[in-house]
Order: structure tokens, then C-alpha cells, then sequence
């Protein structure tokens, strides 16, 4: 068997012990950085390992003096100038009057006829680069809206192993490194990881890589005493009165009590979909806020917001920055505390998450849920159609006052709120007209469909004689015109009604 350098290893340690890069971001496996340990496999050789981690170096290495940290940004600024080009030419598809801005219009015109996929995939588009809201889309837009992935942290952590401190990394002191890693975990010699010796390190890798591709996000630092609280998400039982991020966006309401208590708090609160937080109690052990969701506004801003803390201690961040889970089932936290751990330099002391609930208490993590069945008809809704809305929001509607939201995005009351809700809404005000359990009318203007309706809301509506038939989406109702008789959707069935005379 051979015996690893033992000078070599020791450097190793040395490095990844003392390099700030590599502490904040290196899981060690007996004293071995992650950065050479992730790009090993059962069943690798170490002609192969080698020959990969070299070829890397000397693949960045433009003055073949050794990898240093000029190597490093001019890399990143390739690879960021890839990246805007190319979002530049998918964008400028839909650019076709060719004076180098796409307008809504193209973009409703490139979507017209296509499937709702394509719609959605269209429109997600205008909202994430339209970053002043104006209509269309430039290409300094386009440019602003690229999300940052961050730093290449795999040729920043090889930089900071570097053996003799010169501030660059050598073909040759890689290639003595990468030797000396293989060396010691190949305990049999043979130059090839069997399966007894890779599993010996697998949890490790596992680690290793998932660090490796966690998310960077741009999070306020956490006060030495405080303690960093991780919360996960799906949505919330209640539905906001205000919209964070556009009418299109259902964004519902998760009330946040923090508990009696000294020690300070750090809060990370990430949903999948538009949420805002209403935190309330003893909020002055509260450092600092930090909202995400996966639900996005323009710019790639996290659709969510806060309520009930002064601004300068509440962070929204970008979308999915950290990632948003819902359940602590099948790792679905993992990602979140791994880009945390890179982030701030130090993992989250507690993790908790609920699909869904209607009140949250911090930083125990007991929450209440409410029963459909106790929550009262809100007045100027539809009794009937309330309780069909119930199933999808059980805590009802929770009235907001749209200046008390911190949010990087707009945030508007809703003039017809979503789904179900908003068809109580709209037949609690006599907007909508019963006219039998599967047959409405609609007797006044409305600026949009109810977005959000689906198969559960298949029925036929009639546009009065008069009104416009409204902008959005009908999903899957039988829209007819009164005056001319015509199906305006092709999910009528005949008979239809007779064009008024």
C-alpha cells in the first residue's frame, strides 16, 4: 500500500483551516477539502482524477503561470457575458418590428392561439425583464434581469489550497494534491476507488456536493449572539387582501408570533408561492427578517412581503434564495441550509416547515390550522360560493392595508381577488348574477377574470349585453355573448342562448 505525502496532506489541512473561503464554504473529510473530494466516484482512477482536476486548472489558466485570482473574474465575467447573450436572443425572438425592445403586444401576439404553457411561459418572460414596468422590455433590461449564480466557488476553493502562499495554484502543485487525496483513500492501492473505499467517504460526498451547488444569496450577516431560525412553507390558510407582485398573484397571509424570550433572532422565511408574513409579539427580539419565495416578481424579486417590522430589519430576497420547501420529508430542506451555510457562513440552528397553516409560533415552531368550518362569511360575499372558497384558503380573507407591506415589488389591494374568492366577491356585490346552481351572468364591467380558475370552476357565464368581456384568463368556463349568441370559448356545450333581439 501506498503511503500518502504526509507534508502534502498537512499543507491541505492547514489551507482548508485557515482559508476563510474554505472554512465558510469546504465540508473537510479528515482534513481533506471538499473541492477535491466531490469529483470522486466509485469506481474512479487516479490517472482519471487527476487528469480532470489538472485539465480544469489549465482550462482557466490563461497565462500558464498557474490558476490566480484575475484567472478567476475574467472567467466569471465570460461566463456571465454567455449567459446575458443568450438571454438577449431568446427575448429578441419576440422582436418583430426589429427596433431592439419587445413590447407586450409582441409578446401577447407571440402567445396568441398557443397552449397555456407557452401563454404563461411568455408572460413569465415580460414580467421577470420588464424591471421599470413601462410596457416593454430592452436590452439593458434583459441585462439587468439575469440572475447572478454567483462565484465559481470550485476554482475559489482551489485557489486557497494553494501549498507555498504565492496566491496561485500550479499544474504541478494540483497534480501533487490530487495525488495525495487519491493516496489516502485508496487504502488498497490498486489506483481505483472500490466501493468499501468510496462509501467510507459517500455521506461526505454527499455534503461536499451539495455545498458545491447551493445558491449564494446576498443575506445581512447574523449577530454572534442570535440565533438563525429556518422556516419552509407551501403557502398559507389565509388570502390577502392585497396582491404582492401583481394581480396575478394569489398571495395569501401567515400570521407570526414571536414568543417571550431573550435570546435575539435572525429569521428566514421562504414559501413556494406569494406569501406575506404579519409578525407580531415580542418582535424586538427579532435582528433581522429574511423573506423568499419561489413565486417571483419582475426583476426575479421574491413576490412576498412583510408586515410588522420596521424596514430596516426585514431582507426580501430574490426568488428561491434560499429555496423554498414545504415539509421535511425527502430532504426538501436541504438545499435551503446548504445555500445558507455558504451564505452566512454558518448553518441555521433550527429548521421547521409546514405545508400550510393559519399561525406560527417562533422559535418553538407550533402552529395552529384553521377548520374551515369556524371561519364566518366575510361581509359582501356570496354565502355559498364563500364555502367553496374555503377549500382552498380555510382562514378566509385577511384585510390589509397595502401601506404597511414591506415588499422590493408593487403591492396593490385586489380589485377581483383570486379563484373561487373572487367569484364570491364578484356575486356578493352583484357583479355576477345566479341565474341557476351552474349558470351566472355578468351585468357589470370587471377589469379581469378571477385568475387562478380551474376544471373546479366549470361553468357557464353569460356577458350581458353591453359589458366587455373582461381581460385574463376564463379557464375552463363557457363564456357566451348575449348579444351575438356565440360560444366565446370552446368549453360550451349547446344549446346556447338566443342573441338578444
Amino acid at each position: 500500500m501506498r503511503q500518502p505525502n504526509s507534508a502534502i496532506l498537512a499543507a491541505l489541512w492547514l489551507a482548508s483551516s485557515t482559508s476563510s473561503v474554505a472554512e465558510a464554504q469546504q465540508a473537510a473529510v479528515d482534513g481533506m477539502p471538499a473541492v477535491l473530494i466531490e469529483p470522486l466516484r466509485e469506481g474512479a482512477r487516479i490517472e482519471n482524477y487527476v487528469a480532470e482536476m489538472v485539465r480544469l486548472v489549465r482550462s482557466v489558466d490563461r497565462a500558464d503561470d498557474g490558476l490566480d485570482a484575475d484567472d478567476i473574474r475574467f472567467e466569471m465575467a465570460e461566463r456571465a457575458a454567455r449567459t446575458r447573450a443568450g438571454e438577449i436572443q431568446r427575448v429578441l425572438t419576440h422582436d418583430f418590428d426589429g427596433d431592439f425592445r419587445v413590447t407586450r403586444e409582441e409578446v401577447e401576439w407571440a402567445a396568441l392561439g398557443r397552449n397555456q404553457s407557452r401563454s404563461h411561459e411568455t408572460k413569465e418572460m415580460f414580467r421577470r425583464f420588464d424591471g421599470n414596468r413601462d410596457g416593454a422590455i430592452t436590452l439593458q433590461e434583459i441585462a439587468a434581469g439575469v440572475r447572478d449564480r454567483g462565484p465559481t466557488r470550485q476554482l475559489d476553493d482551489l485557489l486557497a489550497l494553494d501549498p507555498d502562499g504565492d496566491a496561485k495554484l500550479s499544474a504541478k502543485e494540483l497534480r501533487l494534491l490530487v495525488q495525495a487525496i487519491f493516496e489516502a483513500l485508496d487504502k488498497d492501492g490498486d489506483g481505483e476507488l472500490s466501493k468499501a473505499e468510496f462509501s467510507a467517504i459517500e455521506a461526505q460526498w454527499k455534503e461536499a456536493r451539495l455545498l458545491r451547488h447551493a445558491a449564494t444569496c446576498p443575506l445581512p450577516p447574523v449577530p454572534a449572539n442570535a440565533k438563525l431560525v429556518l422556516y419552509g412553507s407551501n403557502d398559507a390558510q389565509a388570502l390577502s387582501s392585497v396582491a404582492i407582485g401583481g394581480n396575478d398573484k394569489a398571495t395569501t397571509l401567515l400570521d407570526v408570533a414571536i414568543e417571550p424570550g431573550s435570546e435575539q433572532l435572525y429569521l428566514i422565511l421562504v414559501s413556494r408561492q406569494s406569501m406575506l408574513w404579519r409578525l407580531s409579539g415580542e418582535t424586538r427580539r427579532v435582528a433581522h427578517v429574511v423573506v423568499s419565495s419561489s413565486s417571483a416578481a419582475e426583476s426575479d424579486v421574491s413576490a412576498s412581503g412583510v408586515v410588522g417590522m420596521p424596514q430596516s430589519k426585514v431582507t426580501i430576497s430574490r426568488s428561491d434564495c434560499p429555496e423554498a420547501f414545504g415539509t421535511m420529508s425527502y430532504s426538501e430542506p436541504e438545499k435551503a441550509r446548504a445555500s445558507i451555510q455558504i451564505s452566512l457562513r454558518r448553518p441555521p440552528d433550527i429548521i421547521l416547515s409546514s405545508p400550510k397553516a393559519q399561525r406560527l409560533s417562533l422559535p418553538s415552531g407550533d402552529v395552529i390550522r384553521a377548520d374551515e368550518r369556524e371561519t364566518p362569511v366575510a361581509s359582501g360575499f356570496d354565502p355559498e360560493m364563500w364555502k367553496q372558497a374555503l377549500q382552498s384558503w380555510e382562514a378566509g380573507v385577511v384585510t390589509i392595508n397595502p401601506r404597511d407591506v414591506i415588499a422590493r415589488t408593487s403591492v396593490e389591494s385586489y380589485q377581483v381577488m383570486p379563484g373561487t374568492m373572487g367569484l364570491a366577491q364578484l356575486i356578493g356585490s352583484g357583479t355576477l348574477v345566479r341565474e341557476a346552481s351552474d349558470r351566472y351572468r355578468l351585468v357589470r364591467p370587471i377589469p379581469h377574470f378571477p385568475i387562478n380558475l380551474n376544471g373546479g370552476q366549470s361553468f357557464t357565464l353569460v356577458i350581458a349585453k353591453g359589458v366587455p368581456v373582461p381581460a385574463g384568463e376564463p379557464g375552463y368556463i363557457c363564456l357566451i355573448s348575449e348579444e351575438t349568441g356565440e360560444a366565446l370559448t370552446r368549453y360550451c356545450r349547446p344549446p346556447t342562448v338566443q342573441a338578444t333581439q
